[in-house]
C-alpha cells in the first residue's frame, strides 16, 4: 500500500487520521507487546 500526498489535499491532521484509520494500528502495538515481552 502506497502513501501519496499532495499539497493544498487538506490539513495535516486529517492525514493523520487516514493515515491511523488504515494502518491497523491495534496489529501493530500487539506484535511490539509481544517483540517487546510485555504481553
Amino acid at each position: 500500500q502506497e502513501l501519496v500526498a499532495t499539497h493544498g489535499g487538506g490539513s495535516p491532521q486529517a492525514q493523520k487520521m487516514a493515515i491511523y484509520a488504515q494502518s491497523q494500528l491495534k496489529n501493530k502495538a500487539a506484535v511490539a507487546k509481544r517483540l517487546a515481552g510485555i504481553e
